[in-house]
């Protein structure tokens, strides 16, 4: 290590001023501190890079960055001038990016690549592709030139830029490639990661996907996101209080945390914090004033400090693994209806070649009249599509009354799926394939909230429920969060239900459970009794807001149990009459009665349902008396009729629609006309 060396003093806001700022440890209440873990590498030393108020750019290697060890090599000065004009930021491996801020005429609001290359006479700039020093590899980017937004941006280890955009979006780019490289096509032009991040005033990467960012009152909160699974592993986890004394922080990565504030005695203070992420807890700081260690001084008043983000890395940081999932090309296709005023039915399904397929009713003159459609770009889906139409004032113009469908892979355990283009159109034929990944254990399922955005759940191999929210302005989704849970299967449901989601869900032990998710808190799972559940529970709501859920059970027979106004009674009702070999499908009539459907052991598909809600279910009746291959699936129309389909051994989709007398259609049964079972007409499409 070299001989330790200190940079000259620069003023501060004075000693008075300091004296204000609260001296306590910056820890979470109640954590210990703990020893550095064994898992962190650096490099010899960390590159901290700084822009002087004047606008020269110079860089100071920290010659300990492990311990926080007050050992740097000399300065050294980068040929430069004109920085003073925007944001400095550093990326890995030298990189560096100059946000050029407003009044600059043309330039104003570029954002340049560069990046410092060792030459025999010291640090220098990298000749970029086309000869100049710097590329333009972006605009508009000017905010963060200015001092209430300066926070706002980081770049982590991998080299992806993050940003708070003025509309509080978190938003990440992904550079690929070197010098002649740029942004991914899926990042190109930001990708959102999650919403009201207005509420921070700082942000920092730390690592792989690491973030801290930090609220106007001081408090800093911890987040991992990885970009592979697309989730965020770890989500606004509280570390601390107190971090606004510092007018910037930056990290070399590997959890490293540097802050610069004006010190007890004006002399502008380079502190040192190491976060241990295997204990949630800090690495010791300075005994003496329970702050971090102090590394330096005459850092406050730059313009700019940054650190290149890759200098220190974290081996062995968690990771999402690829559950291995089955091959699944018999289960249910997913039904949706079109446009209100077309009515016109949609198929979602994987056939046993992997492809996807949307049907799509040819006219509303014909139900039984489908075109088929494979959704080309992807061959190794499985199981159960998700499906729903997006909704016209929630996502605006451009995919208003179009069609949203995922999917899950049998190969790498990733979600994928297509955007429609034109309302009650087909899918691009070579339209772009929508990576949602995930890595989850099963399919996703889609439902939309009374905002009319679409949110997408799943359950991951550890058994967790994660979700993940449409953004309104271009209806694409936030990252995969938690919302918690254990013991979970993907054998599940969810119910709209007012501003909430009731889930629906068969767990390890076979038991089924609900829980109430509001925002974005799960609330307490209820179980329902019993341990001998198989398959996907059914669920609908009836209008009083109360759930009613049906399940197959060990002994073949489809169950059903209420909610009342004091809850889950927790005891089963059979619907007796039918052995069956699959899981049931329900909806709820325009009686508020509930109509059932389900595969018989014979591979027939039957349906029943109660007249109305305060009579018996009606006997079973065969739909068809061709043989089905998957188990129904049953929607509402949004005329009150009923649709029930299922596909043959052969792939072939089968449909019937269910029509009540008008009264009931209209929502104004009475006790009379409730008593009418629905006339079922159909059969096997056509193409």
């Amino acid at each position: 290590m070299s001989t330790r060396s200190t940079r000259a003093r620069r003023s501060g806001l004075g000693a008075a001023l300091a004296g204000a700022v609260g001296l306590s440890l910056i820890v979470a209440p109640g954590v210990h501190v703990a020893s550095a873990a064994s898992s962190l590498n650096c490099n010899s030393a960390v590159n901290v890079v700084g822009v002087t108020q004047q606008g020269t750019v110079f860089r100071y290697p920290h010659q300990e960055p492990e311990n926080g060890n007050f050992v740097w090599s000399a300065k050294q000065d980068v040929p430069s001038s004109g920085w003073q004009i925007g944001r400095a930021l550093a990326g890995p491996d030298g990189v560096v990016y100059h946000l050029v801020g407003d009044n600059q005429g043309a330039a104003s609001g570029d954002l340049r690549r560069l990046r410092i290359v060792d030459t025999p006479t010291g640090p220098g700039w990298a000749t970029m592709p086309g000869g100049g020093q710097y590329r333009s590899v972006g605009n508009g980017w000017a905010r963060y030139s200015q001092p209430e937004h300066r926070n706002k941006v980081t770049v982590d280890e991998k080299g992806r830029l993050f940003e708070i955009n003025a509309d509080g979006k978190l938003k990440m780019f992904v550079w690929e490639g070197g010098d002649d490289g740029g942004w991914t096509a899926e990042t190109g032009g930001g990708k959102v990661l999650d919403t009201g991040w207005d509420q921070y005033n700082l942000i920092v990467a730390a690592g792989d996907g690491v973030l801290y960012a930090r609220k106007p009152d001081g408090q800093l909160f911890r987040f991992r996101y990885d970009a592979v699974a697309d989730r965020f592993l770890q989500y606004g986890l509280y570390v601390g209080a107190g971090w606004n004394m510092f007018n910037r922080v930056f990290s070399p990565g590997g959890d490293i945390l540097y802050g610069t504030w004006p010190g007890p005695n004006g002399q502008g203070e380079l502190l040192w914090y190491r976060y241990l992420e295997d204990s949630n807890t800090w690495a010791p700081g300075d005994p003496n004033t329970n702050l971090g260690k102090v590394v330096g001084t005459g850092w406050y008043n730059e313009l700019d400090v940054v650190a290149y983000p890759g200098d220190c890395r974290l081996v062995g940081y968690p990771t999402t693994p690829r559950p291995v999932v089955q091959a699944n090309f018999t289960a249910p296709l997913t039904l949706v209806e079109g446009t209100t005023a077309e009515k016109l039915a949609n198929y979602f399904f994987v056939n046993d070649q992997g492809t996807l397929y949307h049907g799509k009713q040819r006219h509303s003159g014909d139900l039984l009249l489908v075109d088929h459609q494979p959704l080309n770009g992807y061959t190794k889906y499985t199981g159960r599509p998700a499906a729903a139409l997006n909704t016209a004032t929630a996502v605006g113009s451009t995919l208003a009354n179009t069609l949203e469908v995922q999917a899950h892979s049998h190969d790498d355990a990733e979600t994928r799926g297509k955007t429609q283009v034109t309302p009650n159109g087909y899918f691009p034929a070579d339209g772009p394939v929508l990576r949602h990944r995930g890595h989850l254990a099963g399919d996703s399922v889609l439902a939309k909230g009374s905002d009319g955005l679409q949110s997408s759940f799943g359950v991951g191999a550890e058994g967790q429920l994660w979700y993940r929210k449409q953004i309104a302005a271009d209806g694409r989704f936030t990252a995969w969060r938690s919302l918690g849970g254990s013991g979970l299967t993907s054998d599940f449901t969810v119910v709209p239900n007012g501003s909430s989601f009731d889930v629906v869900a068969r767990h390890t032990d076979n038991s089924v459970r609900v829980a109430r998710l509001t925002g974005t808190t799960l609330g307490t799972w209820t179980n329902l009794g019993g341990t001998d559940v198989q398959g996907m529970p059914a669920a609908v709501l009836h209008d009083d807001g109360t759930v009613r859920v049906l399940v197959r059970r060990t002994d073949n027979k489809i169950y059903t149990q209420k909610q009342n106004s004091a809850g889950f009674p927790g005891a089963w009702t059979v619907v007796d009459g039918l052995v069956t070999a699959g899981s049931p499908t329900a909806v709820v009539t325009a009686s508020n009665a509930v109509e059932v459907a389900a595969r018989g052991n014979d591979n027939l598909i039957y349906t029943t349902g109660k007249s109305q809600e305060t009579t018996g279910f009606r006997a079973w009746e065969v739909r068809d008396v061709r043989e089905a291959a998957t188990d129904p699936t049953m929607v509402r129309w949004s005329d009150n009729s009923l649709l029930v389909a299922w596909r043959d051994p052969m792939g072939e989709v089968y449909a019937y629609r269910g029509t009540f007398g008008p009264a009931l259609t209209q929502r104004s049964a009475t006790a009379s006309t409730a008593g009418t079972a629905p006339t079922y007409t159909g059969g096997k499409t056509k193409s």
